[in-house]
């Protein structure tokens, strides 16, 4: 493969790395996922509420070599736990890239501009162990700020890195602006060529997304533009011969934002199935799962016979689930099952598209 993987950026949930774990091989070679790391929150494996970095952060290291091997990835702690400590008093980056060193894992470390020092320091460290590159994540708005900008060359210079083990990945966030392309592409391609030897660099991410949950009614099946993928592919089409290193990334079928840790047994989340397609989103809404679990099987057969957007069972094993679910000819599953389906069926999807961009 001569074009870069697709990055995934996912946050690290069990309907997550499941979905990771059961790819197909040949999709599984084809990507370079980024975990972000939640804040302390509720377990969706064990089923109880986290009450302390302890046991938010101790299964962490064995779930990566389990759920993901060594394959490469990267990584992102969020920013609440880059001052938490565990039991012991070790601060939680020190603990968990401890950890990693000794692992057989191949996790690259992610950091902004505005880390603080300390943290910089525990990253650098594991660096230099493990031999690894490096990612850094800024902003879209970040890259017009030529004071934050300054602070790439002086970390570079500081601790004496190589350009060519460097990713960086432009975030868009959520709810970003793509129109009218002819300026805001303009814009990115002006803000790029304003990185110093950016052309030195591994690769240049774009990482963004259009999917938003906010308007979507119950008991409905909307669609939404996916306009970060079409802006990419555009972008992308117009830039690469003076932007080679330039890589598609997105937040898979979630926004990047985390919401307050609440104790998923008291609230009642509706039923989803989230479905991407070469240029739209399909969004197929019930009711409170909880209350229903069985309306998966009519919204899976819906989905399948009626809606016009299933591509088949054969493209990964979320596909399959929905075909099986419309059949009767597996349970209606959990929460978590629906999160791998969407999950697994985007990110084989995603590959398959950016093979065809790519002429593959």
């Amino acid at each position: 493969m001569d074009y870069k993987p697709y990055l995934p950026v996912l946050k690290w949930r069990q309907g997550e790395y499941q979905a990771l774990m059961r790819l197909k091989s040949s999709v599984k070679s084809s990507i370079r996922p980024l975990f972000v790391i939640p804040p302390i929150e509720f377990d969706f494996e064990t089923q109880m509420p986290k009450k302390t970095a302890q046991a938010h952060i101790e299964p962490l290291v064995k779930r990566l070599e389990d759920k993901w091997g060594d394959g490469i990835a990267s990584m992102d702690l969020h920013v609440s736990l880059h001052t938490s400590t565990m039991q012991s008093g070790e601060l939680v980056p020190e603990y968990v890239y401890r950890l990693l060193k000794q692992s057989k894992t191949n996790i690259k470390p992610v950091i902004t501009l505005h880390d603080e020092p300390e943290y910089i320091r525990i990253i650098m460290d594991y660096c230099r162990a493990k031999a690894c590159g490096l990612d850094i994540r800024i902003k879209f708005e970040e890259l017009a700020d030529a004071e934050n900008m300054a602070l790439l060359p002086k970390l570079i210079i500081e601790n004496n890195l190589n350009m060519a083990g460097i990713e960086i990945i432009i975030d868009f966030g959520s709810k970003s602006e793509y129109e009218p392309f002819e300026r805001i592409g303009t814009l990115l391609a002006v803000l790029i060529s304003k990185i110093d030897s950016f052309s030195s660099y591994k690769s240049i991410y774009l990482v963004g997304t259009a999917l938003d949950f906010s308007s979507v009614p119950t008991n409905s099946l909307v669609t939404q533009p996916r306009a970060d993928w079409k802006f990419y592919r555009r972008f992308y089409k117009e830039n690469f011969e003076r932007i080679s290193n330039l890589g598609f990334g997105d937040f898979s079928i979630e926004p990047p934002e985390f919401a307050p840790a609440l104790d998923m047994r008291v609230i009642k989340p509706a039923a989803r199935i989230i479905y991407s397609t070469e240029e739209l989103w399909v969004i197929n809404k019930g009711s409170a799962f909880r209350d229903n679990p069985k309306q998966m099987h009519s919204m899976c057969h819906d989905f399948v016979c009626k809606s016009g957007f299933y591509v088949g069972s054969s493209l990964s094993e979320g596909d399959l689930k929905i075909h099986e679910c419309a059949y009767y000819l597996c349970s209606n599953g959990s929460l978590t099952t629906w999160k791998e389906v969407g999950t697994s069926h985007h990110i084989s999807f995603v590959v398959h598209q950016l093979a065809s961009l790519h002429g593959q």
